[in-house]
């Protein structure tokens, strides 16, 4: 078999000339380097691709946190206007909104796959919702007050304070044992009406009114009937109505801000499913440059050893192909030299 080849060999290469035989030997390291030039240029074009999909998973991952941290100031600002329904914490939401449109902007513009896609318009929906209901939460703050002295805040805080006169007026002319009677459960009333600012809590509603009862059947049972008992019993039931009406429009604030907090909640948990699955993708893409790296390396080494291989396969042939003829008329010459003319000299056309 391997006698047969090399006659193959040896018949193809013996109907070259030597001029083409010595081009053979000039560009048969020369396909070498193209082949393994073309194998690197591909690495290259891959490895390149794979770098740039892992620089857009960072800066997504990147983006998607700074979604998140908005998200979250939405949400705190949300809670603190709803409290203390004050501009600087108005401002923060609303500069929030505006960081979490433009990031999930952002995102939109570095990765245009269809699962982050439906997740940003998920997020866009959501951020609408949030601010809308935040926008009703502002007017409904609105008629609350931002402060005790504005608003329906201040209608209670004024009938407190009438209260509070007409109450101290009237315990002057009554025994302590009759006063204590209608100092605690003012007292008690005032702390409900403060919970209820801060929680908005039916417990608070509820304990106010109970209060309520209490001081007004106390006052109602003391047998003096003059106009300072009448006058605190008006001011009193202006009290009542006041909170009663804080009540009524305060309801809807807590219905409003349990809302924004679920969404922004929601929307938190959007922006973990894209960070993971960015991370997810880094970590793809990092095996895959690690894998095509080593393929990469034992390919251009393979392309070497057989270029080197089949140079040197081809250069024995092709050198055997010139030197032979020369070593045959060398003995051809030598033979005449010593006087033998029967010598045949075979002269081909190459």
């Amino acid at each position: 078999m391997c006698s047969a080849v090399k006659a193959t060999a040896s018949n193809l290469i013996g109907r070259l000339s030597v001029r083409s035989r010595i081009e053979a030997l000039v560009v048969i390291p020369f396909v070498g380097f193209l082949a393994i030039g073309a194998t690197y240029l591909y690495g290259e074009q891959t490895i390149r691709s794979t770098i740039t999909n892992t620089d857009t998973s960072i800066h997504v991952t990147a983006v998607s946190g700074a979604l998140k941290a908005a998200l979250s100031a939405m949400r705190e600002s949300a809670k603190d206007f709803a409290i203390t329904p004050l501009s600087s914490s108005r401002k923060v939401f609303e500069g929030a909104y505006r960081d979490a449109n433009i990031k999930s902007q952002e995102l939109g513009e570095r990765d245009s796959s269809a699962e982050v896609k439906s997740r940003l318009k998920a997020i866009a929906n959501g951020l609408k919702e949030a601010k809308t209901n935040f926008d009703r939460l502002t007017q409904i703050q609105e008629q609350v007050g931002v402060n005790i002295a504005t608003g329906i805040q201040g209608d209670v805080y004024l009938t407190a304070q009438s209260v509070d006169r007409r109450l101290n007026d009237l315990l002057a002319e009554l025994p302590p044992s009759d006063g204590i009677k209608l100092v605690v459960p003012w007292m008690m009333m005032r702390i409900d009406e403060k919970n209820f600012m801060l929680y908005r809590v039916r417990e608070s509603v509820d304990q106010f009114t109970e209060q309520f009862t209490t001081f007004n059947a106390a006052l109602t049972a003391m047998p003096e009937t003059n106009e300072l008992k009448k006058s605190l019993q008006g001011a009193l039931s202006d009290y009542h109505t006041a909170f009663e009406k804080l009540v009524t429009v305060v309801g809807p604030n807590k219905l409003f801000l349990s809302l924004i907090i679920e969404t922004l909640q929601s929307l938190s948990v959007i922006a973990d499913e894209i960070v993971a699955t960015e991370l997810g993708n880094q970590e793809r893409a990092t095996k895959v440059l690690s894998t095509f790296q080593g393929q990469l390396r034992e390919i251009i080494i393979t392309l070497g050893v057989v270029a080197i291989m089949l140079g040197i396969v081809v250069n024995f042939f092709i050198g055997r192909g010139i030197a032979l003829p020369v070593v045959q008329l060398a003995k051809v010459m030598g033979r005449l030299a010593n006087g033998d003319t029967s010598v045949n000299v075979n002269v081909g056309s190459r």
